[in-house]
């Protein structure tokens, strides 16, 4: 049997602004599930039911890292925080 070592979501961040390269945290990655799962994208299951190929499922939730320049101008203090 092989087992996959997953790394666990990240707790939320507490400062003025999210770490901009961070993992999606807990709750992140619980609202893009709901999102998903209310326009019918997922398939919303009881957690005894096992997820087939055969239903709509999420298997990897990523974050699209920020634009580079906005990135930059906002770690010299010349822009804005660019978001995550």
């Amino acid at each position: 049997m092989c087992t996959i070592n997953r790394a666990e979501p990240r707790r939320a961040w507490d400062g003025e602004y999210p770490e901009l390269f961070a993992p999606l945290t807990a709750d992140e990655l619980t609202s893009v599930y709901n999102y998903l799962a209310e326009q019918n994208l997922v398939y919303k299951r009881n957690p005894d039911e096992e997820v087939s190929l055969k239903s709509n499922y999420a298997p990897y939730m990523a974050l699209f890292p920020p634009n580079k320049q906005q990135v930059l101008a906002f770690k010299a203090g010349t822009g804005p925080y660019p978001g995550r």
